[in-house]
């Protein structure tokens, strides 16, 4: 986009010499279009109709126009008019009609490329010509192969960074990271200025899920590109996705200063607040979302984030009915299901908690330990002893290296039929074995409920030496448990 000075420097060239400037008046009226001032640009229109009727540059610009409000009668009798004026002979009037077909509200690919073909052979060694070739093949299916030839063609004839950058962005879009990311380079090797190569590496980028990276590019586009409402979000929305919540906050802060009726930013600040674990910050902003939104604008992840701000903040029961609304809207998002089953588990609904944390594995047809867990300690806090247990046992069948298949497995077991605490205790010793490598990781509650059990098993088997020692380690992790201070009690007694 144009910015203010280029605009201004652009005005004193068309009106310096009026009998010679429909080129700057064309770019003058394109500027004020992009900057989204269309009756600024209708005005230069009309001004340069008055002063230079039969210019074919304010003949095309004219015709642009008529694209733009949908009458493509009067875009052709323009383009046609400017052709006539020209004899024919003008490369660059012929690259502005396809650029018109191609970048107006109303774009027509065949009929660019006919125009461009005809300027083609107008002039061969026109590089905007190729550009915009290769533009309008890129649009169309199987057209990559002609791009790409016209991409090359303009860095033949010098374009280089223009054409570099085209062809990075083309590579990108079928995916190519390696021959994208050289194409973008030999761009700005040609031309360090150029900052379209890095607005354009950084989308290729971002697209390839290569958020730090893609963030990085757009900054660098940011250091010179005009600081427009546009380009901010853009930034925004890739800080987001690179987990630099600070850079959001201060961006869209920024944002809502020039416009606070823009109800997209509040979504992206909720998001982002979300992501920090400033929950109330996070509601506040996504409430005033939901109170502007058009409702038809909502997706499921702003009733994901609501949802996730709400249970943070102890409001379990509209935490529910968010996630519950989220999960209409898509329900092939599996970690919705998830989400959905930590909710009935703080609500203490553990069979719909089982429902839900099941229908996760099944949508993402995964079970990770992770998910044997989860379903695990749904089944073990409904009491539902002999399930939990063997669910336990895949997380360790999983995760044989992790201690907590072997504690909850062990506490499944202890309680799955009376008196069983023999047989729980070969898992209680497998768990510490694993949390001794570095007990100041381990939790404190844990090792003192598993020493206690070994402590009451060697009471059962009449071994007094060791259950002193085992209730001693108890104290160890807890000294105020009662239960450890009272078996010692008994045992100092007997």
């Amino acid at each position: 986009m144009i910015n203010l000075i280029k605009q201004r420097h652009i005005h004193d060239v068309a009106n310096s010499n009026p009998e010679t400037s429909g080129q700057a008046y064309y770019y003058l009226a394109s500027a004020y279009y992009q900057s989204g001032k269309s009756d600024s640009g209708q005005m230069i229109i009309n001004k340069a109709t008055s002063l230079l009727p039969q210019n074919p540059y304010i003949k095309v610009a004219a015709g642009r126009e008529a694209l733009n409000a949908k009458n493509p009668v009067d875009a052709k009798a323009n383009f046609d008019a400017a052709i006539q004026s020209t004899k024919g002979k003008d490369a660059k009037v012929f690259a502005l009609i396809g650029d018109a077909y191609l970048n107006s509200a109303m774009p027509d690919r065949a009929a660019a490329i006919t125009f461009l073909q005809q300027g083609i052979i107008v002039d061969k060694t026109n590089t905007e010509l190729y550009l915009l070739y290769g533009d309008a093949k890129k649009r169309m299916e199987n057209g990559g192969g002609e791009a790409a030839s016209a991409y090359e063609k303009a860095v033949e004839l010098k374009a280089v960074a223009r054409g570099q950058t085209r062809l990075g962005s083309l590579y990108g879009e079928a995916r190519n990271l390696e021959t994208s990311s050289a194409a973008f380079d030999a761009a700005l090797v040609a031309d360090a200025s150029y900052i379209a190569a890095n607005r354009d590496k950084g989308e290729m980028l971002y697209t390839l899920k290569k958020y730090s990276l893609a963030r990085d590019e757009y900054k660098t586009y940011m250091e010179t590109a005009d600081t427009t409402n546009d380009n901010l979000t853009r930034f925004a929305y890739m800080s987001f996705q690179a987990k630099d919540y600070e850079s959001v906050s201060s961006i869209i802060n920024i944002l809502l200063a020039k416009d606070s009726t823009n109800v997209t930013l509040y979504r992206l600040n909720g998001y982002s607040f979300c992501e920090k674990k400033n929950y109330p910050a996070a509601l506040e902003n996504l409430q005033k979302f939901f109170d502007k939104a058009d409702t038809s604008k909502i997706i499921y992840l702003d009733y994901k984030y609501y949802g996730k701000a709400l249970m943070e903040s102890k409001q379990d029961s509209l935490a529910e009915i968010m996630i519950g609304k989220a999960v209409i809207l898509d329900s092939t998002e599996c970690d919705l299901y998830a989400d959905q089953g930590d909710i009935y588990m703080r609500l203490k609904r553990y069979t719909d908690a089982q429902a839900s944390y099941a229908k996760k594995m099944a949508c993402a047809n995964s079970q990770g330990a992770a998910d044997y867990f989860l379903l695990g300690k749904s089944y073990y806090f409904n009491k539902q002893y002999d399930i939990s247990d063997s669910l336990f046992r895949k997380v360790i069948e999983l995760k044989p290296a992790s201690s907590v298949g072997y504690y909850w497995a062990a506490r499944s077991t202890l309680y799955k039929k009376e008196n069983n605490i023999d047989e729980a205790i070969p898992l209680y010793d497998k768990y510490l074995e694993i949390v001794s490598v570095d007990l100041t990781k381990a939790s404190k509650k844990e090792l003192a409920e598993a020493y206690l059990n070994k402590g009451k098993n060697a009471i059962l088997k009449d071994d007094k030496v060791k259950a002193k020692e085992f209730l001693n380690k108890v104290l160890e992790f807890d000294a105020e448990n009662k239960e450890a201070k009272d078996l010692l009690s008994s045992l100092a007694k007997g």
